[in-house]
């Protein structure tokens, strides 16, 4: 039975003497294989979904919420890659979100807490090959009691490169 859109192709090679035209002489006959691996990487995030809320503040006017999450990190590449992200629109006035991505234990140093913006910040450096998950993310929401009371949802964009 034929599905629309999916063949499978088998090719045979046969090889055979015919009797009598050389003798017992053998025929030989030899295949060239080539084999790769692609460089590949691949950023798994746990959570897809966080939701932060700042319901006090303390004696200097600032409150906080903080969540934690992990990630899975495969590279088999030669070159040492880093892992950067931004958001698509800054926070609003008032407001701030930090990040800090811890790095892989075989491989790569993390930056430390950042602030996320609109343009990409590094946040691990010096990542080499590796795979591993349960690696931990850290972020804290801030607002002071002058911020503009309403949400606020970004996307976090990751990103390894070279």
């Amino acid at each position: 039975m034929r599905s629309a859109g999916l063949y499978h192709r088998v090719s045979l090679l046969t090889f055979s003497t015919l009797s009598g035209l050389v003798g017992s002489a053998a025929i030989h006959d030899a295949v060239s294989l080539q084999f790769g691996v692609e460089e590949y990487v691949d950023l798994e995030l746990a959570d897809r979904n966080l939701s932060f809320t700042v319901a006090s503040f303390d004696s200097t006017g600032f409150g906080e919420d903080r969540k934690q999450t992990h990630y899975r990190l495969v590279s088999n590449c030669d070159t040492l890659r880093r892992i950067v992200a931004s958001v698509a629109v800054a926070p609003p006035a008032g407001t701030s979100l930090e990040i800090q991505v811890d790095a892989p234990t075989a491989s790569g140093n993390s930056v430390g807490p950042r602030f996320l913006g609109t343009s990409p910040i590094e946040l691990v450096q010096g990542i080499g090959k590796v795979h591993q998950g349960s690696i931990p993310i850290h972020y804290t929401f801030r607002a002071s009691y002058q911020a503009d009371i309403g949400s606020f949802t970004p996307e976090v964009t990751f990103s390894v490169i070279p």
